[in-house]
């Protein structure tokens, strides 16, 4: 949990910050939040966002 939410950090910052890759850490953010609960897995899943862009 502390991993994914130190990359969504970084992935926000990054947007500020041209050199910093934001896709990657965003990539990241998901791969580690997705992995820590099925609760939070099924959420994301079934958000309209994701549903719609990926």
């Amino acid at each position: 949990m502390i991993i994914g939410s130190a990359s969504f950090l970084l992935g926000t910052v990054s947007i500020l910050v041209p050199p910093l890759p934001t896709v990657l850490f965003y990539l990241l953010t998901t791969y580690f939040l997705n992995n820590i609960s099925d609760r939070l897995y099924i959420y994301f899943t079934d958000n309209h966002y994701y549903q719609t862009y990926i």
